[in-house]
């Protein structure tokens, strides 16, 4: 599938490697962008109950990240400070935590039905949560298997080092796809003179979708984090900030 310039341009300035000599999983990565960022400007008029599920989906499984980011964090200065470290047991908790969120968003967005070729969205996300779902869980399973044993290391430590790897370049691609999940909120053909244009859900359920931000990462997520969850959650909300009409406005 060819990326139009503009394309390109918009992942590469969130940080995707499209260099010619990408693994295998780059490549099938940037042909999942490539399907969602063009079936997004499509005009497809799915009803805005199905286009609010995803995005409150897609919110709620950046809020879990974020949990777990920040207990990663807790225990690093907990440690710092000499008291005890993320024991193995606890950390394959956290990634069977994950897992369970990623297994969650499966069922989800299975349910979710949009116009054609709309749908091919729906299948480009699911196919990133899938692979990220198997990892989290057999890097869960290898450190509780060795919970119970902590003075032996994992036996499986390279396939840990390995999966890790995977698991933060399919991460970072599902949050690279944080403007196109916005993007199915834009009416493309909507008009609304002396504004950006018009959102394809009513001002209540933009309001939601605040109100699920603000519960998650706080009032404001930090701004001056441009990496990572917080990044993806502010640019959802400034986006949702600005001047767009909503359907019924």
């Amino acid at each position: 599938m060819k990326i139009s310039l503009v394309q390109e341009a918009c992942l590469f300035r969130h940080g995707l490697d499209l260099s010619p000599g990408g693994t295998r999983l780059k490549r099938l990565v940037i042909v999942s962008v490539g399907v969602l960022l063009l079936a997004s400007s499509a005009a497809a008029q799915s009803t805005s109950a199905n286009r609010m599920a995803l995005v409150q989906d897609f919110i709620r499984g950046l809020g879990v990240s974020h949990e777990i980011t920040e207990a990663f964090k807790s225990q690093s200065t907990n440690q710092n400070s000499g008291g005890a470290p993320l024991s193995r047991a606890s950390t394959g908790s956290l990634m069977s935590r994950k897992a369970g969120s990623l297994g969650t968003s499966i069922a989800a967005l299975n349910l979710i039905h949009l116009d054609s070729p709309d749908d091919a969205q729906v299948q480009g996300l699911i196919k990133l949560y899938e692979q990220d779902k198997s990892l989290y869980e057999e890097v869960a399973g290898i450190f509780e298997a060795v919970g119970t044993n902590p003075g032996s290391p994992p036996a499986n430590a390279a396939n840990i080092n390995q999966d890790s790897v995977l698991i933060l370049q399919i991460d970072h691609a599902i949050l690279n796809l944080t403007p196109a999940v916005f993007s199915f909120l834009v009416d493309k053909q909507g008009v609304a003179p002396g504004h950006m244009g018009r959102l394809l859900i009513t001002k209540a359920q933009r309001q939601q979708l605040f109100d699920q931000i603000d519960m998650s990462f706080g009032l404001i997520p930090d701004a001056s984090d441009r990496t990572g969850v917080p990044a993806a959650a502010t640019f959802l909300k400034s986006s949702l900030q600005k001047d767009f009409l909503a359907s019924d406005e």
